[in-house]
């Protein structure tokens, strides 16, 4: 496993309401405008100097932290858009799940057990 995640496949929108395929796509290049590539002037980037009042000297200062933040607005009607969106992704998400799930329990109990056993632990990191 490389831990990078798939992308979904915008092509299964095809089958939905049209809206949701438009909303789909206007979510993405909200993203890649405003927070994956953003050029949005409402960005803010702030860097804070962390000093205590112990200190006599610069040479004190340990702590340097950058903050960001970003305001993107939607429409007043988006927001139930979006959960309408999210709710249908869910719902094809959850569908594959099921199958995958099926698909390794299956294989899982095609392998024998000593088999199974010499992969080890799964990692919690």
């Amino acid at each position: 496993m490389s831990g990078v995640r798939r992308s979904l496949d915008p092509d299964r929108l095809s089958a939905s309401d049209p809206e949701l395929a438009t909303l789909h796509q206007y979510v993405l290049d909200l993203r890649n405008k405003h927070v994956a590539h953003s050029v949005n002037s409402f960005e803010e980037n702030e860097v804070a100097v962390h000093i205590e009042d112990r200190f006599v000297s610069p040479e004190e200062i340990e702590t340097v932290t950058a903050h960001n933040s970003v305001t993107v607005g939607v429409a007043i009607g988006q927001p139930v858009q979006l959960r309408r969106l999210a709710n249908w992704w869910l719902e094809h998400i959850d569908k594959e799940i099921a199958l995958e799930r099926k698909a390794v329990l299956q294989v899982a109990r095609a392998t024998p057990l000593a088999e199974i056993k010499a992969y080890g632990k799964p990692r919690t990191d």
